[in-house]
């Protein structure tokens, strides 16, 4: 499925600090998409607080798992 090798190739080409969850959205990958990654171990995401001024707000940083490498780097057709 191309929109899953595109989000894996956007977040494994982000680097070892992974992207943002609004970049990817951004780039039009949809959060139901970026949920099936991590439900399937492809993908992590973890919430982190950042502070902008007097504000805290959570942004979420999605990061590629080695299954996630592996299975894009593999070119497995049923991804």
């Amino acid at each position: 499925m191309p929109d899953r090798r595109r989000a894996l190739k956007l977040i494994a080409a982000a680097g070892p600090n992974g992207c943002t969850g609004a970049t990817l959205l951004a780039q039009g990958v949809e959060i139901d998409l970026l949920a099936e990654l991590v439900r399937n171990g492809l993908v992590t995401a973890h919430r982190r607080p950042l502070k902008l001024g007097e504000r805290q707000i959570d942004v979420a940083r999605i990061r590629i798992t080695v299954v996630g490498r592996r299975v894009m780097e593999e070119g497995q057709r049923d991804l």
